[in-house]
């Protein structure tokens, strides 16, 4: 009797990030893919136990993109977390408020 044992990669579409990204690599601006990438240890060629996790952000045209942290994710997907610690003062004119644009252009 023999034993076939080994691995398995298997990878998981797990959304698309809250923010557009311009592409390093060819230019295009896209909500980039989020990907899950796992290793499992295989007996008989089933997938039985995990072992390693890696996520991945990648431009959805041409494939290109980079790993990135569990951690990181949350922002990526949901946009980064607002905290109102400050209340807005009234101002007397309309015209003195002064908005900024903090997109990022890529990784």
């Amino acid at each position: 009797m023999f034993i076939v044992y080994g691995t398995k990669v298997m990878k998981k579409h797990m959304g698309t990030t809250h923010d557009e990204f311009r592409c390093a690599h060819c230019n295009n601006v896209r909500h980039y893919s989020i990907t899950r990438v796992r290793k499992f240890f295989s007996l008989f060629w089933i997938p039985l136990i995990p072992y390693s996790s890696k996520y991945f952000v990648h431009c959805p045209v041409c494939d290109y993109g980079s790993e990135v942290k569990k951690d990181a994710l949350e922002n990526l997907i949901n946009g980064p977390a607002i905290e109102a610690t400050e209340q807005p003062e009234a101002s007397t004119g309309a015209a003195d408020t002064e908005f900024t644009n903090n997109t990022t252009d890529g990784f």
